[in-house]
């Protein structure tokens, strides 16, 4: 369960990036986007863990112009950090951990920098699914906007991606998508998203499919919700 410290940093986390002007070219990617689920699908009762907040980056060549990024983060009360090895950028405070992740580039590089803001974020595989399904969502209990993952490419991203997740990180995911994917596949939208997004694999991440839902826990679930012989 979250802490009032840690949702106070969490809103000065967006506050930050709605000063440095980049909020709509981000993606709250990480479980934090559970909270936001919570109020926009029935039923459902986030059980967030982790003070990591993963925002993933849309357009590395915006901004336009210079920000003093860093400036703005410690002005809200974030500590900058960087991995000398990677050169990746993190910030902190005594209650949160806030990173940047871009899809791999063409370089396949570790990291990229978004040279107008001055930070490395983390180049990771998989992304692309999450890239291309998000909407900005009206949050009424926080009176704000917030670009999130559609429910079904939350779930199935972390599906794709769990064999190559740490074992403890990967438990963690199993056990968040039992409470989570009943819920995406009993609603009318979650169930058409997802079942776009699985005629959409390919042949080898439709075989990491029918692997990690097994490892998972997840077959039953989807073999009694999800009205396809998989």
């Amino acid at each position: 369960m979250l802490n009032e410290n840690e949702i106070d940093s969490f809103f000065r986390a967006l506050s930050a990036l709605k000063v440095a002007g980049i909020n709509n070219n981000v993606v709250l990617v990480g479980s934090w986007v559970e909270m936001f689920y919570e109020e926009y699908l029935d039923d459902f009762n986030a059980n967030i863990k982790t003070t990591d907040i993963d925002f993933l980056y849309l357009n590395l060549n915006n901004p336009s112009e210079k920000v003093y990024f860093t400036k703005i983060m410690n002005q809200h009360g974030f500590i900058y950090d960087e991995d000398y090895m990677t050169n990746k950028t993190k910030f902190y405070d005594p209650n949160l951990e806030i990173e940047f992740l871009s899809k791999l580039t063409r370089q396949q590089t570790q990291t990229v920098k978004v040279q107008n803001l001055g930070i490395y974020v983390e180049c990771l595989g998989g992304l692309e699914l999450l890239e291309h399904n998000y909407f900005s969502y009206y949050s009424y209990k926080y009176n704000m906007n917030i670009n999130i993952p559609k429910p079904a490419a939350y779930c199935m991203h972390k599906i794709l991606i769990n064999n190559t997740r740490a074992p403890a990180k990967a438990k963690k995911d199993s056990v968040s998508l039992q409470n989570l994917l009943p819920i995406v596949l009993i609603n009318n939208q979650g169930s058409k998203d997802f079942d776009e997004l699985y005629n959409s694999l390919s042949k080898k991440q439709l075989s990491n499919f029918k692997i990690n839902i097994k490892n998972m826990n997840l077959e039953e679930i989807i073999n009694s919700l999800y009205l396809k012989t998989l």
